[in-house]
C-alpha cells in the first residue's frame, strides 16, 4: 500500500480538503449573492419614491409657512382697516400726513428738526439777472453811436 501523506503531516495539493484552512477563499455563497442582489434592487426601486416623498414634504412645509405669513399679513391689514373706520384716527392722520388744521389754529412746519437753527433771511441786494448774449450785443451796438458821458471830462 502506498502512503500518500507527507512525513511533515501536510495534505497533498490535490486533496479537496486543502482549501478549508485557506483564508483567501471567497466565502460568498450563491444564496448570499442572490440575497445581496435582491437587496440592491429593492434599494434602487425605493430610492426614487422616497426622494419624491421627501421633496413633497419639504414643499408642503414651505407652503404652510407661506400660508402663515400671508395670514399674518391679512390680520395686520384687517387691524389697519378697523383703525381707518374710527373718525378720530382719520382726523389724526389728516393732521399728521396732510398738515390739516382746525379753524382758528396756526400750523408750523419744522423743515430740519435735527439740525441747528439756520438763519433764513434774504440777501440785502439781489443781483440783476444776467442778460442774454443777444441783448448785450444790441446794447453794445447802440452804445457805439453814443459817446460816453464822463463827469470828469473838461
Amino acid at each position: 500500500m502506498l502512503d500518500l501523506s507527507d512525513p511533515s503531516g501536510d495534505v497533498p495539493d490535490d486533496d479537496p480538503r486543502a482549501d478549508r484552512g485557506n483564508p483567501r477563499r471567497n466565502r460568498i455563497t450563491g444564496r448570499a449573492a442572490v440575497l445581496l442582489m435582491v437587496m440592491v434592487m429593492l434599494g434602487v426601486a425605493y430610492a426614487w419614491p422616497l426622494r419624491e416623498y421627501l421633496a413633497q414634504r419639504s414643499e408642503l412645509n414651505d407652503l404652510r409657512a407661506a400660508t402663515r405669513a400671508s395670514q399674518l399679513k391679512v390680520d395686520a391689514l384687517e387691524v389697519a382697516k378697523a383703525r381707518w373706520a374710527d373718525p378720530a384716527y382719520i382726523k389724526a392722520q389728516a393732521r399728521a400726513r396732510l398738515h390739516y388744521v382746525m379753524p382758528g389754529e396756526v400750523s408750523f412746519v419744522v423743515l430740519h428738526p435735527n439740525q441747528a437753527n439756520l438763519v433764513q433771511t434774504l440777501p440785502k441786494s439781489t443781483p440783476p439777472p444776467p442778460q442774454a448774449w443777444y441783448d448785450e450785443l444790441w446794447t453794445s451796438v447802440h452804445g457805439a453811436d453814443q459817446p460816453p458821458t464822463n463827469a470828469s471830462a473838461p
